[in-house]
């Protein structure tokens, strides 16, 4: 996974991690686990992904068996 920021955040008491970067950095499944990883380290149930943190690569299913 490439490096991008993170955060704790909280809101009417649900914990969350914030997750940004301002360029496509989660790129297939490995990234989602590590990001999952950065979740559990922190407590938190939830994820906040900012807008276009997602490259178009990781919605290529093509490879997919």
């Amino acid at each position: 996974m490439k490096p991008f920021e993170v955060r704790l955040s909280e809101k009417r008491g649900h914990k969350f991690v914030e997750a940004a970067g301002g360029k496509a950095l989660i790129e297939d499944e490995k990234d989602v686990v590590d990001l999952i990883g950065v979740c559990a380290e922190f407590d938190a149930a939830r994820i906040m992904l900012h807008g276009g943190i997602l490259s178009k690569r990781f919605f290529d299913l093509k490879g997919m068996p």
